[in-house]
């Protein structure tokens, strides 16, 4: 009877650990086959168009996001430019809705700073105007509707690092 129980847990066992691989490789599918609309949506809430490269996943030892290759252009020519961002995450409070991340690493950002009489401004950031601000006060905001891509999702963030940066300002 021992043996009997013993082969139905490894079978269980080696099915759990083969739907998990699975389950992984088409988390990774279906980050590629929705990078074009995750760029739109980050595009539109920064105002500012963005463009990444290979976006991974992985869940064991922890469940994390890589992004390579990400620009950031407002001015296409000079555009704001991160090596690598790793966002650590958990899984659960994911699954219920709340984004909590553990750790955000950049790695090898080129930062541009543009020093004005405005003030400071970060390269390939869009620039926003004392005027475009007014127009925002005196204007009474829309509120949108609550749908799938609009919903709120409450954001935790525990631990942030930036590696490797360069960072350059200009007159």
């Amino acid at each position: 009877m021992k043996r009997i129980l013993l082969i139905a847990f490894v079978v269980v066992l080696i099915c759990a650990g083969g739907l998990f691989g699975f389950a992984l490789y088409n988390a990774n599918s279906l980050i590629a086959a929705y990078r074009p609309e995750l760029e739109k949506s980050a595009s539109d809430a920064l105002g500012s168009a963005i463009s990444v490269g290979e976006i991974t996943t992985s869940i064991f030892p922890d469940t994390k996001f890589a992004i390579k290759d990400i620009k950031v252009a407002a001015d296409t020519n000079n555009p704001l430019k991160l090596d690598n961002v790793e966002l650590k995450i958990r899984l659960w409070p994911l699954l219920s809705g709340r984004l909590e991340i553990v750790k955000l690493s950049i790695i090898k950002p080129v930062i541009t700073l543009l020093k004005s009489s405005q003030g400071v401004a970060v390269q390939g950031l869009p620039k926003k105007s004392p005027a475009s601000g007014e127009r925002e006060k005196a204007a009474p905001a829309e509120q949108p509707r609550k749908t799938a891509t609009t919903a709120a999702v409450t954001l935790s963030l525990k631990d942030f690092e930036i590696s490797d940066g360069f960072v350059e300002i200009k007159d």
